[in-house]
């Protein structure tokens, strides 16, 4: 049986596994394989994973470098700067509280975990995510996090301290590769703490319209109407971005097109096409691709969302006209 996971998030968070592997001369494939998710293209922020490949992925990317602190250095490879306009805005920003105010006006449109931002009693804050699913996860949140408010420190303020939310290990060489302020461990989450002054701390020189050209970007980048095109094509262009169609709802594609969820269906419809054909279309083209690369077909039902490869074959049938996926394979 395949575990269903609703929950989702942007698969180019993945990118730095595959960088870091690379760097450390592991066989990528092995990773697809075993992983069971396709390598995200670069600059493509609209496709989405499951939180449960996600997890798998980061599992094997330890198991293949034999490295359980592969989290931290892909937390570093990832850097801010790899989430596209979401990333520009926030250095763009001219302190902390500009750019977590700034994103949050972003993340409605933008399907990843917002991180907290809480008050301590002892006049600091922290910014983070509660208790990760894995090490690898804690630690790659921690990086992100820690290199953010680091950022926008003044020097005066020092390091940030850093929580982590398993046991202190044996040696902490690695760690402080990546962490120069007091560590913190057993706690309920990864997060940063700094002072709350720092919160409101202005970077000296920075651009006061940039960041609001940066956010029209974004939001425009999140509602593209993309104009002259029909409504077939711009629904199939985000359905191809995913890599689970069968996940995406009407009301998320309405969004990003910047009509009503009805209003989608009346100009599709005028074309001769609906929104399930599409998504079946799409979700055939996928099955087609991960199967073509050896992908098991457990790891394809989960990836486009089935909750059984039962229900995977018999959709698969549907879409090839009677072929299973081993005829399909074999006659390719």
């Amino acid at each position: 049986m395949v575990n269903p996971d609703a929950r989702r998030v942007p698969a180019f968070v993945t990118q730095g596994f595959w960088d870091e592997l690379e760097r450390r001369g592991v066989p990528t494939r092995e990773l697809e394989r075993r992983g069971g998710m396709v390598r995200p293209q670069r600059g493509d922020v609209g496709s989405t994973v499951s939180l449960s490949t996600l997890h798998r992925v980061f599992e094997v990317a330890s198991e293949l470098t034999q490295d359980a602190r592969i989290g931290l250095s892909v937390g570093r490879a990832i850097g801010i700067a790899s989430f596209g306009y979401l990333g520009q805005l926030a250095l763009a920003s001219a302190s902390l509280e500009q750019a977590l105010e700034l994103g949050a006006r972003v993340y409605p449109h933008f399907p990843l975990r917002v991180p907290r931002l809480e008050s301590r009693p002892d006049a600091r804050m922290r910014l983070g995510l509660p208790r990760s699913a894995s090490q690898v996860e804690a630690d790659l949140i921690a990086v992100l996090m820690y290199d953010i408010s680091r950022f926008f420190l003044d020097p005066t303020f020092g390091a940030p301290d850093v929580e982590l939310p398993y046991a202190a290990p044996s040696q902490l060489e690695t760690h402080r590769k990546f962490f120069e302020g007091a560590l913190h461990f057993d706690g309920d989450g990864s997060y940063s703490v700094f002072p709350r002054a720092a919160l409101l701390q202005r970077r000296s020189g920075a651009d006061e319209e940039l960041p609001k050209q940066l956010l029209a970007l974004a939001q425009h980048r999140f509602r593209q109407t993309d104009d002259g095109v029909d409504w077939t094509t711009r629904v199939q262009r985000l359905l191809d971005a995913h890599a689970s169609p069968r996940a995406v709802q009407a009301k998320d594609v309405a969004l990003q097109l910047g009509v009503s969820p009805r209003g989608l269906t009346r100009r599709l419809a005028s074309e001769g096409s609906t929104l399930s054909t599409l998504i079946d279309a799409a979700a055939f083209a996928r099955a087609k691709q991960l199967l073509g690369r050896g992908m098991p077909a457990v790891h394809v039902a989960e990836q486009l969302g089935f909750s059984d490869c039962s229900a995977f074959f018999r959709a698969f049938r549907r879409w090839s006209g009677g072929l299973t996926t081993k005829e399909f394979l074999r006659a390719t």
